[in-house]
């Protein structure tokens, strides 16, 4: 996501965007297609073609990206039909839902572009850019 924020709408091919980013072409088409399923990426055809962001990079939180990529954040999830055993997995069940929650919520406030300008203030190195 972050070479097609730099792109600033200029198609990238998919051969740039995996020697950027250092991945498997292979790889990369699959992340690809998920991005372009979910309406974060849009492909265009031709001599000039390539991918570019579907949408304003600020308008596309990190964890929509995230859970595009990885599924939903679920840190504890028990076995089908497991009731709590005791008053301690009660509280830990509780403790990691509300972690949870709290991460999708910060994650919901961050947007590409502020996660990448953050690096860049913070002269920290970005995959690809």
């Amino acid at each position: 996501m972050g070479v097609l924020y730099k792109g600033r709408g200029k198609p990238i091919t998919a051969a740039e965007l995996s020697e950027k980013t250092d991945i498997t072409y292979l790889y990369l088409m699959k992340i690809i297609k998920i991005l372009r399923d979910k309406d974060m990426v849009i492909s265009e055809q031709g001599r000039y073609g390539g991918y570019h962001l579907a949408r304003k990079a600020e308008d596309i939180s990190l964890y929509q990206v995230f859970c595009a990529v990885e599924g939903e954040i679920n840190l504890y999830q028990p076995a089908e039909g497991d009731a709590p055993a005791g008053k301690e997995e009660i509280y830990l069940r509780t403790f990691f839902y509300t972690l949870g929650q709290t991460m999708q919520a910060k994650m919901r406030e961050i947007s590409i572009k502020d996660m990448i300008e953050e690096c860049y203030r913070e002269n920290l190195s970005v995959i690809g850019i």
